[in-house]
């Protein structure tokens, strides 16, 4: 028995998913919007074919693989002959001009394509094969037998022969289950068939008796299954939903269906999985449709669980259908073991988008070698049966070949790289492209198999290649330098129980003084002076660095300079200095745009010694459909609400890592379960937690908690369970709530009473209520998707505005950019994360929409966090494992502007190991350590641990040296502006902020000028590869030494002028005992 952590080689570990650029692939198809019940998307190694929007979703469009690009606006040539939807599509795998067609109406049709051009006119289908009672939802096509193919109808599964248009089998179900996936096996001899009612069934097309055997596959609802057998292995996958809803792979073997033999749960989504097999390396490939995700597993017979996950990657669409492009179409200079086109009806530049996904194995020397392990023999476009020899019982594996090395050539002389050059570029299908001509292009006709690579020309001078001015066409490329190591910044000088050396200090705006008070640490500062608001807050040019390398050591992203460089690399060669408004002309023709300074953003985790394991305790989730990210913490601490009875709570030190123990106490304040927690904004030892029953307590911390400890304040008011906690902002003790009964209180902590009540004003639970910077104005988002904006201060018109949100019944939040700006972040009908920008005193349009990359699975909640120090809004994906970040570019800063800002996408990050984030939270602006570029840390929530992670900015070690005052706008103070009674008595907030600058850091903006010509990135590597030169003659020089000092005769050695001694003259004699 293999060790039960024993390591799993396999080379498909580092597998990745790639999505080709937007101009490789299909854009503007006009995609049926029909409710298809299959997967309507079907590919062939030179073309792919897919539902058109004309008839209703009848007609078919045939569309080459080297037409990429934007389709044409006028309608081109269809396939039209069906009088209903069609539902399903399929190549014959023996002759790439043959498709088959199933529809609602009933048939089958087979279509017969020109062979040598384009879809000139309309074509008529040769056969119709009818006999279903019912829609056609499913063709399949026999692996090994010519003109044999089975259909799957709502009740029926059906064999047809082609050629003579008859009924071979069929077989009729008795139950309720609607069949909703078929497969065959390897050498067709069997059917598997599922159903909506879980239910599979293994068919005999070709025995007395027609069901093998018949089993209830899964345990959940009704919903579409799939199935697909896994090659030449004696085993088959089932995708359905499990007892709890949650959609789950299954591996059986037919010799016993009892139980099967691996189970994988995936996730809570609802929509239909469609699972593409490559029977040469047993992968499996899995998207779903609704989903913006594409999932990869190994299937291991050797191992258990047999089924390995590989990879997860987000899709910029959602999946409408999907097709696999057959094995001799995969371009294997870049290692692509499979090549996927997922169909989307929607996310075109107008109408429907067809992507290109291309899964690589990553290796050096792909390019000078054919990777022979990766590619064995796939299945040719030959028959191995005709339909009569199949009828009379014979059965014959798939025919294989061997996949030949994709041939590329430049087309310039040897100027050009393989990957395209000045005049043409590479196809991206691993055939060579002319000029002028898009990547999918090729010399001859794309859908000939690549042609074996030519010998190389005899060496001349010893050397061979294709030689350009001065690297050879076949060699790789340079390495990059490795990244510059970021140091930890959580442990050493900066620690999390305490702020970093770099502490902020108030701005020096005016004289007087007052305590700036963060985890014991006092600084006096002037405040009475309040700067501009964050809208409106600008940064001072910088001067010039003329003398910053753009180098992957340290990326330095734009600084206020006028002449800074770009960070968007375009190609290896020197790069003119253009300014951050302005591109050079290279730039401009390749489409860029300016870089924004927070591109290259990035997360680190902490190590697994730095994280605190929760142990027994189980945190309280409140699910997908939470307004609150359950964690919650300030400058000291960090609070989770647990399971279990009285509401428990585990309150733990920043600094804190380890396991919990039995004997951590907790907080026991409640009857029920904690909803919503939230940290004082000025006093990190207060606490408020809201509970399911209507309760509410606030805390007073110390360093010494226990389990008698019982809350300073029970306050009591609301009748169903609370919904939303939140602190003031700006005011100290002011607390607000909301609750299932449709109201919003706000209390004085202090005193513990309540102070103004909102009723009648709420139509549904909020998801989440936000203070306006000043705390002026208080704002709710609700489940009847409805924001409003409230006065709380004014009771009787305390309702100023309202407006509707996003036409989802997901959740969707509500936070604040400025005192006059807010947003909101959810999902639109489409699945997609929507950001809308408002005005808050009119809801009636949105100012901006913005439809983000992220969090579009339906699983997954996007939660937003906004830190208006750097303008940076984060959104975490409870239930992913995804750390979206964007920065908000404000063009327009002038007074009273309702301009909205631009929203850049960051690098995103993916926090690591399998667990999803259940809850995530911001800390303190002052806990950064500025000297090390660190934008902001968050701690995340997951099923057992609470884990950290520190987003830092990559800039050049000579510019670190400053404050990044591009970076760091102006905190919040924490100090309060006003008293509970003074802000109930309405009297007005006047914002302090302070700067995070340490005293002893000069200001970027203040930097001094240099005069020092830029380096180009050609003379970087072209130094560093002399230096690496330098390297290897001195440490030859070095074993040159060494050896001649190693033939010197040593002091024990006896001198022998005559020479050495021959060695007949040895005997055993000569030997010391």
């Amino acid at each position: 028995m293999a060790p039960r952590f024993a390591f799993r080689a396999s080379k498909f570990r580092n597998i990745e998913c790639k999505q080709l650029p937007r101009e490789s692939s299909y854009d503007q198809l006009q995609v049926t919007s029909a409710m298809v019940d299959g997967n309507v998307l079907a590919a062939t190694r030179d073309r792919f074919a897919f539902p058109h929007q004309i008839d209703g979703g009848g007609a078919i469009q045939v569309k080459e693989l080297a037409d990429v690009g934007k389709d044409a606006v006028i309608t081109p040539p269809l396939l039209r002959g069906h009088q209903n939807r069609v539902n399903s599509l399929e190549f014959s795998p023996f002759d790439t001009n043959t498709l088959f067609s199933g529809s609602a109406d009933a048939t089958v049709k087979v279509w017969k394509l020109p062979a040598d051009a384009k879809l000139e006119q309309q074509l008529s289908a040769t056969t119709t094969l009818s006999g279903a009672s019912s829609t056609v939802s499913i063709v399949k096509c026999h692996p090994t037998a010519n003109n044999v193919v089975a259909a799957v109808g709502q009740r029926d599964t059906l064999v047809f022969d082609a050629a003579a248009e008859s009924v071979l089998f069929q077989h009729a179900v008795e139950d309720d289950g609607a069949y909703s996936g078929l497969c065959w096996n390897y050498n067709g001899s069997l059917l598997v068939a599922s159903s909506l009612n879980q239910k599979l069934r293994l068919l005999d097309p070709r025995g007395a008796t027609s069901v093998v055997n018949e089993w209830e596959g899964h345990a959940g609802r009704r919903r579409p299954t799939n199935v697909i057998w896994c090659g030449q292995r004696d085993h088959f996958l089932s995708m359905g939903s499990g007892v709890t809803q949650e959609r789950e792979l299954k591996l059986w073997d037919p010799r016993n269906l009892s139980t099967p033999v691996s189970r994988e749960r995936l996730d809570t989504s609802i929509g239909q999985l469609f699972s593409l097999y490559d029977a040469d390396v047993d992968l499996l490939y899995l998207v779903g449709k609704g989903d913006r995700s594409a999932r990869c597993y190994e299937l291991d017979f050797a191992r258990a669980p047999f089924v390995h996950a590989l990879d997860h990657s987000m899709l910029p669409h959602m999946t409408l259908a999907s097709a696999i492009v057959p094995k001799q179409a995969c371009d294997t200079t870049a290692c692509e073991v499979a090549r996927v086109l997922n169909l989307s009806a929607s996310g075109g530049a107008s109408g429907g988008i067809c992507d290109v996904l291309s899964f690589r194995v990553p290796r050096k020397d792909a390019l000078n070698e054919f990777q022979r392990d990766l590619y064995p023999d796939t299945r040719a476009f030959t028959a191995a049966l005709s339909a009569e020899e199949w009828q009379r019982g014979q059965n014959a594996d798939p025919v294989l070949e061997t996949v030949k090395p994709t041939t590329n050539i430049p087309t310039d002389g040897g100027a050009s790289s393989v990957f395209g050059g000045n005049n043409g570029a590479a196809s991206a299908w691993g055939v060579p492209a002319q000029p002028m001509q898009s990547g999918w292009g090729a010399t001859s006709s794309w859908g000939a198999p690549p042609t074996s690579a030519p010998a190389p020309a005899p060496a001349s001078n010893g050397t061979s290649g294709l030689k350009s001015s001065s690297t050879s066409w076949n060699a790789p490329a340079p390495p990059p330098p490795p990244p510059q190591p970021v140091q930890n910044a959580w442990g050493g000088a900066t620690s999390w129980g305490a702020p970093p050396s770099s502490a902020p200090t108030p701005a020096t705006t005016s004289t007087g003084s007052s305590g700036w008070k963060s985890s014991g640490t006092t600084w006096n500062a002037p405040t009475s002076v309040a700067p501009q608001p964050i809208t409106q807050w600008s940064t001072a040019p910088v001067a010039s660095d003329s003398t910053t390398e753009t180098t992957p050591e340290a990326v330095p992203t734009e600084t206020p300079n006028a002449s800074s460089t770009s960070t968007d690399s375009i190609s290896n060669e020197a790069s003119p200095v253009v300014t951050a408004q302005e591109n050079s002309g290279s730039g401009r023709r390749l489409g860029a745009t300016p870089s924004h300074k927070l591109k290259y953003i990035k997360g680190q985790q902490v190590t697994r010694n730095d994280v605190f394991t929760l142990g027994d305790r189980v945190p309280a989730f409140a699910g997908s459909g939470a307004g609150s990210s359950v964690i919650k913490a300030n400058s000291k601490y960090w609070a989770v609400p647990l399971q279990g009875a009285g509401g428990p709570m585990l309150v733990k030190h920043l600094s804190v890592t380890g396991r919990a123990t039995a004997e951590d106490p907790v907080l026991n304040g409640h009857k029920f379960t904690i909803t919503d927690i939230d940290f004082h904004s000025f006093d990190s030892e207060i606490l408020a937690s809201g509970a399911s029953d209507g309760s509410l307590s606030v805390w007073k911390l110390n360093d010494t908690l226990s389990n008698d400890d019982e809350p300073v304040h029970r306050l009591t008011g609301h009748t169903k369970g609370i919904r939303s906690v939140l602190f003031h902002p700006a005011a100290s003790d002011v607390l607000c709530t909301t609750s299932q009964d449709l109201s919003v209180r706000l209390w004085d902590v202090e005193v513990g009473a309540e102070r103004v009540g909102l009723h009648g004003k709420l139509e549904d639970s909020v998801w989440n209520t936000a203070f306006s910077p000043d705390g002026s104005l208080l704002a709710t988002s609700s489940r009847d998707k409805i924001i409003r904006v409230f006065d709380p201060r004014s009771t009787s018109q305390a309702l100023i505005a309202m407006g509707c949100g996003l036409d989802s019944t997901r959740p969707q939040f509500v936070s604040w950019l400025s005192t006059a700006q807010l947003f909101t972040l959810g999902t639109n009908l489409r699945n997609e994360t929507t950001l809308q920008l408002w005005d808050a005193r009119n809801l009636v349009d949105p100012l901006k929409t913005t439809a983000l990359d992220c969090a579009n699975d339906s699983s997954t909640t996007a939660y937003p966090f906004y830190d208006e120090s750097s303008r940076v809004l984060f959104i975490m994906g409870l239930g992913a494992r995804h750390i979206w970040s964007y920065e908000l570019d404000f063009k327009d800063t002038s007074e009273g502007s309702k301009s909205s800002p631009v929203v850049h996408a960051n690098l995103p990050f993916v926090a690591q190991g399998a667990e999803p984030i259940s809850g995530a939270v911001v800390l303190p602006k002052a806990l950064c350590d500025v000297r090390q570029v660190e934008i902001d840390r968050v701690l995340l929530l997951r099923k057992q641990t609470v884990e950290r992670v520190s987003f830092t900015l990559p800039r050049a070690d000579r510019l670190r040296e400053y404050f990044q005052d591009d970076i760091y706008g102006p905190v919040r103070a924490s100090r309060p502006s006003l008293s509970a009674s003074q802000w109930f008595a309405g009297e007005e907030v006047v914002l302090e902020y302070d700067s995070l600058r340490p005293p002893d850091m000069v200001p970027l903006s203040e930097k001094p000028v240099e005069t020092e010509r830029r380096s180009s990135k050609s003379e970087y590597y072209r130094a560093k590869w002399e230096e690496e030169e330098r390297e290897k003659q001195l440490k030859a020089a070095q074993y040159e030494r060494l050896q001649s000092l190693a033939a010197q005769p040593s002091l024990h050695s006896k001198y022998q002028p005559q020479g050495q001694v021959r060695a007949d003259n040895d005997s055993d004699d000569d030997w010391d005992d």
